[in-house]
């Protein structure tokens, strides 16, 4: 049987991969027509220009024929605060002109999710508006004794105050509204609307909600942040709550995740052990994990803290390596001679017995391949010496 000749292989590549553009640019067209039928909101998804011209025409026709609403900017933030009390099932009276002398300015500053109930910026800003005339939304409040306390619109509050309005617009809650739900409606109208506070004060007001009997998703949604992000910052403060109570000096120090790694021990004297371990050798984020996950392995906590034990036996080892290596070599004949001796009585059994991180087997790893490449830089330098009289 003779060989195809490679001239004969290349016509039949060519041919095919000629037949596969085909087929490719077919199917691009095809989609490309396909794509004129598909709309969204009665506009096509790809459009060519005379298409696109008689769209245009066709929506200025509207602009018009189109009867405006009758809704004023006022009324407009208006209907968006009621809509965010409807879906919290808030009760509350229409939106009224409040006299300022109504509002308790200190219960109101305090009661504010951010740690600073004004931001200068922000109230400078609005006052310049009120001063124009500009609507905007109404603050919302609840009744206290005889005074009405700012659930959402301090900065607001404040701007029409330097403004010299003597009334600003609000809405008051049903006096029956529950005060969890007051809470809860501060904090939202933060992350909503409001001076949004950074990620971590906000993970700070959702884990307080949830101690008012909010569930996580509720607390979470309504401060702006995330499931995830909530209960990692759970799980790391009551990490923080066990080092105090277990008296590990430098804990409170560490990073969220690593507070988090650690806390999933659940032994105590484990916990404190590897606490106490990262905290002194600074062991990076990669290592705890790897860490962690080696000691979980024993069946016990002597198995456990045994684990450890080997694991630090090993990072004090490679730290002093490290450390030796930077002072550099005095004597290369020396320092050949020990070291090969030290290598040569390497039991292995007992180094992979030893070795018991995914971190401890890949600094072993290259620092084989590179003792390996330093004796063959070796051998071809000494082979120099072939000719050296005895």
């Amino acid at each position: 049987m003779s060989c195809p000749s490679i001239v004969g292989i290349s016509v039949v590549y060519l041919r095919t991969f000629s037949q596969m553009v085909a087929v490719s640019c077919s199917g691009n067209r095809r989609r490309s027509e396909e794509g004129r039928g598909l709309s969204m909101g009665g506009v096509a998804m790809v459009m060519d220009r005379t298409t696109a011209t008689d769209w245009l025409k066709k929506q200025g026709r509207k602009v018009v024929e189109h009867t405006t609403l009758d809704v004023t900017e006022e009324k407009a933030a208006t209907v968006e605060v009621e809509a965010w009390l409807q879906r919290r099932e808030v009760k509350y009276a229409p939106a009224v002109a409040i006299p300022m002398a109504m509002i308790d300015e200190r219960r109101s500053r305090q009661n504010q999710a951010r740690k600073d109930p004004l931001v200068a910026e922000s109230v400078e800003r609005f006052a310049n508006s009120f001063r124009q005339g500009r609507p905007f939304p109404p603050i919302v409040v609840y009744q206290l004794g005889n005074k009405l306390v700012i659930i959402d619109g301090n900065n607001r509050h404040e701007a029409a105050k330097r403004a010299k309005l003597p009334s600003i617009l609000g809405i008051i809650i049903d006096d029956k509204t529950p005060s969890e739900l007051i809470q809860l409606l501060t904090v939202e109208a933060n992350n909503g609307h409001g001076v949004t506070p950074d990620p971590a004060w906000r993970t700070r007001q959702a884990n307080h909600l949830v101690t008012l009997g909010f569930s996580d998703s509720d607390a979470a949604e309504a401060a702006g942040v995330s499931l995830s992000s909530l209960r990692s910052a759970r799980s790391a403060a009551e990490a923080d709550g066990r080092a105090r109570r277990l008296g590990i000096y430098g804990f409170g120090d560490l990073a969220q995740t690593t507070k988090v790694l650690i806390g999933v021990l659940k032994s105590d004297p484990v916990f404190l052990e590897v606490a106490r371990f990262v905290v002194a050798q600074k062991v990076s984020q990669e290592q705890v994990r790897d860490l962690v996950r080696e000691v979980k392995k024993g069946r016990s906590e002597a198995e456990m803290l045994a684990t450890l034990k080997d694991i630090a036996d090993q990072m004090d080892v490679e730290a002093a390596t490290k450390k030796a290596l930077k002072k550099g070599v005095s004597s290369p004949k020396n320092a050949l001679v020990s070291g090969v001796g030290l290598i040569t009585k390497c039991d292995p059994a007992q180094l992979i017995r030893q070795i018991v991180t995914t971190h401890d087997r890949d600094v072993i790893k290259r620092r084989l391949d590179e003792a390996v490449d330093k004796i063959l830089e070796l051998q071809v330098a000494m082979e120099s010496l072939d000719g050296l009289e005895s």
